[in-house]
């Protein structure tokens, strides 16, 4: 959807720079996430473990508008073996992701939050293959491009304006190169002062049979 990607810059330039009054809930932060999660075997129908990081900007532009950048980094290595064979397989994906989102307070301690957001992803994987018996190996390694926009709704409630426990909610339909998807996160935060906060959150894209266990320590500024 190049539309999706249009319309994110183009808002981007649209807004200057300007400070909004203080909310219970706030906007501008960066926040570094460790992710563990599941993904199906290219060899067998066993699953596999996958680490991921991720780092993220978020920044308050004015006008209840807030931009935001991630990285994220997804690794997986896998090896298995028979009697004569080995395989394995290393995989790394990067992805990087603008958004752009528009707060609406309901309360100071309840916003509803709809965005756009563009990603560009790249992937490298390395496949080995080796016949132990005659000494034969065989290497493939392929790189691919991929581009995604997603229109996201995000609800973020805290209990009170002095609790230190936030719960947030975001829906995505995402539309990419290959197929379309629904992303459901959920989250809970936990302040553990003015400015540092814990948080666990767990991803479920409906296009993937497992969810994504994120862990994440966000620091206000």
């Amino acid at each position: 959807m190049p539309s999706l990607k249009s319309a994110v810059l183009a808002l981007a330039a649209t807004f200057p720079m300007l400070s909004l009054a203080e909310s219970a809930i706030e906007y501008n932060y960066v926040q570094a996430s460790f992710a563990k999660s599941q993904m199906d075997s290219p060899y067998s129908e066993d699953t596999e473990s996958t680490t991921g990081t991720a780092f993220t900007l978020k920044k308050d532009l004015g006008y209840k508008v807030v931009a935001g950048v991630t990285g994220r980094f997804l690794e997986l290595k896998e090896r298995f073996e028979e009697e004569d064979t080995r395989y394995g397989a290393d995989l790394d994906q990067r992805t990087l992701t603008v958004s752009l989102d528009r707060y609406f307070e309901v309360s100071p301690t309840f916003h509803i939050v709809p965005g756009l957001s563009y990603s560009e992803i790249k992937t490298d994987l390395v496949t080995k293959f080796q016949r132990t018996d005659v000494e034969f190996f065989y290497d493939v390694s392929s790189v691919t491009y991929t581009n995604s926009s997603a229109f996201n709704l995000m609800t973020r409630y805290r209990l009170s304006e002095g609790s230190p426990f936030e719960l947030s909610g975001t829906v995505s339909y995402a539309t990419g190169e290959e197929e379309d998807s629904v992303i459901l996160d959920l989250s809970a935060e936990v302040n553990i002062s003015d400015i540092v906060s814990g948080r666990f959150s767990v991803r479920q894209d409906f296009e993937s049979d497992y969810p994504e266990y994120l862990y994440s320590v966000r620091v206000y500024f």
